[in-house]
């Protein structure tokens, strides 16, 4: 990122275009940019959380089935 706006400095100078205007117009878009992926970031986060909550519920549901099965287990009469 560093190197274009390196580069985008060189041709306003170069070119004589204005540099302030030049450099706004990037950096909003930048910005604007990084926004949107933050706000796609957050949307992730809040998603990995509910997947979270989803699997805890599935852990805890396996152990209570493991939990039945063991106490099914324990009750079936000896093979003679």
């Amino acid at each position: 990122m560093l190197f274009v706006l390196i580069v985008v400095f060189l041709l306003t100078l170069t070119k004589g275009l204005p540099t302030k205007k030049i450099f706004h117009c990037y950096c909003s878009r930048v910005f604007s940019q990084q926004s949107t992926v933050n706000s796609q970031q957050s949307t992730v986060n809040s998603q990995q959380s509910t997947v979270n909550s989803q699997q805890s519920t599935v852990n805890t549901q396996q152990s209570t089935l493991n939990t039945q099965q063991s106490t099914v287990n324990s009750q079936r009469p000896e093979a003679e």
